[in-house]
């Protein structure tokens, strides 16, 4: 689909780009909104589960919260 937009073909192909940019945007958004949400939450579970108590009772249940922020930044950002 995107391969024909950029071909020229289409005589809207610039509305329909912009309106598959726009959902893509809305997906990317979407998926570091879930993260933000529940990423900071369960961190700390989530690495007692893989790792155990030495690194859920270290820095690194603090690090993930911190990335869980960062993944919508950079979603924004692109």
């Amino acid at each position: 689909m995107l391969l024909l937009l950029m071909t020229g073909k289409d005589p809207n192909r610039s509305r329909k780009l912009g309106s598959c940019l726009s959902e893509a945007l809305k997906l990317v958004l979407l998926i570091g909104v879930v993260f933000m949400t529940f990423g900071p939450s369960y961190s700390y579970s989530l690495i007692r589960m893989l790792y155990g108590r030495k690194w859920s009772d270290g820095e690194a249940s603090t690090a993930l919260q911190y990335y869980c922020f960062y993944v919508i930044v950079l979603a924004m950002n692109g």
